[in-house]
């Protein structure tokens, strides 16, 4: 079925991917590279290998590094999956570009601190005895 594919990088897939091509032959926890995920779930596209570095980059994807090497597993991949597509759908559309936020004004800044001021001088003024 894959066997005459490349992998996004252009290489041949690993004997291993061959051996399985089916991702669901693959237990939940057993390990993957980012080049061999990216051929199991989506053989044709549009996830490469540099999208799931991407992915590793933004922390949104869950790896183990070894020997400098990224490698995932079925469970990491779902977990990615499924709640970006969930944020995709939930997220309202813009329908126009927000409004920049005004900034404080300085006297509306300093309020607080001009109330605090004022507070500690009403403590410091000395009681009149009657």
């Amino acid at each position: 079925m894959h066997n005459d594919r490349k992998t996004p990088d252009g290489k041949a897939p690993s004997e291993r991917v061959l051996a399985r091509p089916d991702p669901g032959s693959w237990g939940p926890d057993e390990l993957l590279t980012l080049s061999e995920a990216a051929y199991l779930f989506w053989p044709n596209g549009p996830i490469t290998t540099a999208t799931l570095r991407t992915a590793v980059r933004k922390e949104e994807l869950s790896v183990a590094e070894i020997a400098s090497k990224f490698f995932t597993t079925r469970r990491s991949i779902e977990a990615t999956s499924v709640p970006a597509i969930r944020r995709m759908a939930a997220k309202p559309q813009p329908v126009s570009a927000p409004a920049p936020e005004a900034e404080p004004k300085k006297a509306e800044a300093s309020l607080p601190a001009r109330t605090a001021v004022e507070r500690l001088q009403t403590l410091k003024r000395p009681r009149r005895s009657s």
